[in-house]
């Protein structure tokens, strides 16, 4: 089941250059999140999985950083997946 895309380089330059700097300020981990912000946490390393996991929903994307004093947003890509064509996402 390795058909997995590498969808980070799908993403917009401005939603590259804000992953690259989340993670340079030590991002730990991708939230896809929902209007309720209730979301889907992947470890940064694992944001491709998410990405493919959550390609076709109408998702907005944290980069955070978890510590035990918290967690802290670092960077919002809410169109993260602009790429995918809103047929596929809506498909009836």
């Amino acid at each position: 089941m390795n058909n997995a895309k590498n969808l980070v380089k799908e993403l917009s330059k401005e939603s590259t250059a804000k992953l690259d700097a989340a993670v340079a300020a030590g991002a730990t981990h991708a939230r896809f999140t929902y209007a309720d912000n209730s979301f889907h946490a992947y470890p940064i390393e694992e944001i491709n999985r998410g990405l493919n996991a959550h390609r076709r929903s109408r998702l907005g994307l944290k980069l955070v950083k978890v510590t035990e004093e918290g967690t802290e947003t670092l960077a919002r890509l809410p169109f993260w997946n602009s790429f995918v064509d809103d047929r596929e996402i809506n498909p009836n």
